[in-house]
């Protein structure tokens, strides 16, 4: 249809325009950090040659977002589970997914509700979108390999081929049995954030 396309043809022109900013950007902070990291760091005027240069670090940011985040091929791929969280604009559509669409309101919900804030910590803000992958109750109840195979040769049959369990994703809250335990879940994270940064886990029993 020609309103679709020339949608597509104004999305497209508008990625380039603010593409053609993200370029004089990016030269400004080069340019601003390779003064900074000359500068000593008691140097007067250093903190506000840094402070800037954060500045003009977020702002670079806000405009990669803003460069890709109409295109409908990021939207597909975010859309279709093939995001990459390298790029900006691929960490805000998910971000925006998580925080807006449910998962972090459930999350929320079954932190107060089973009372992990305030009986287990005062507060907590989640920042990152952690999901765990249990063995499935169906999985669970299948015998260990070992016993497959012992069981088989006592009836004289071919031991059958070793295939891991089955998991799936688990909501917070859910209630697992014990034998959904006993194998470590699968984790998986959406971090939002481009800088490395160190998390620990921990497994509270209150």
């Amino acid at each position: 249809m020609p309103v679709y396309d020339l949608a597509l043809r104004l999305i497209e022109e508008d990625s380039q325009a603010i593409k053609n900013e993200v370029a004089q950007a990016r030269k400004e902070v080069e340019a601003l950090a390779q003064e900074v990291n000359g500068l000593n760091a008691t140097a007067e005027g250093y903190e506000a040659k840094a402070r800037q240069l954060e500045e003009k670090r977020r702002h670079l940011e806000v405009l990669e977002v803003q460069s890709e985040v109409n295109l409908p091929s990021v939207r597909y791929a975010v859309e279709t589970g093939k995001a990459d969280l390298t790029k900006p604009s691929h960490r805000k559509i998910l971000e925006n997914k998580w925080r807006n669409e449910g998962d972090l309101d459930l999350l929320m919900e079954r932190i107060y509700q089973m009372n992990i804030v305030p009986d287990v910590v005062p507060a907590l803000h989640p920042s990152i979108n952690l999901k765990c992958n249990f063995v499935t109750p169906e999985s669970a109840k299948r015998r260990s390999y070992a016993a497959e195979v012992q069981a088989a040769k006592d009836k004289g049959v071919e031991p059958p081929a070793k295939t891991p369990k089955s998991r799936a994703p688990v909501d917070a809250g859910a209630y697992l049995s014990p034998a959904q335990t006993i194998d470590p879940p699968t984790l998986y994270a959406d971090v939002f954030h481009p800088d490395t940064r160190l998390y620990t886990l921990l497994m509270v029993d209150p």
